[in-house]
């Protein structure tokens, strides 16, 4: 249970770092580092990071960033499903009544 609450958190705090660097790049203010934004995909926050360039069009036109970040969430699957984590994100459905 504890790998799913840091999983969590790291993705909630990749979704507002990336929010905060296409806040900051709109107004012109320093930047949150690449190799920072990309670390906490790494790290397990590939899904919030991938949500939230998508969400607010950021990191959308480097290569890095549009096939690394996918590929980490691909990666972090895996890696979920390998440890006995089910990804079912579908409720069940009863099948009795049909």
């Amino acid at each position: 249970m504890g790998i799913i609450i840091y999983i969590y958190f790291i993705n909630v705090l990749a979704f507002f770092l990336y929010q905060n660097d296409k806040h900051r790049a709109e107004f012109f203010k320093r930047r949150i580092p690449e190799v920072v934004l990309f670390g906490i995909a790494v790290a397990g926050g590939s899904f919030g990071a991938l949500c939230s360039m998508w969400m607010f069009r950021h990191k959308i036109h480097k290569s890095l960033f549009k096939i690394g970040v996918p590929v980490l969430f691909l990666i972090l699957c895996i890696i979920l499903f390998l440890l006995g984590y089910p990804l079912n994100i579908l409720p069940d459905i009863d099948t009795s009544l049909f």
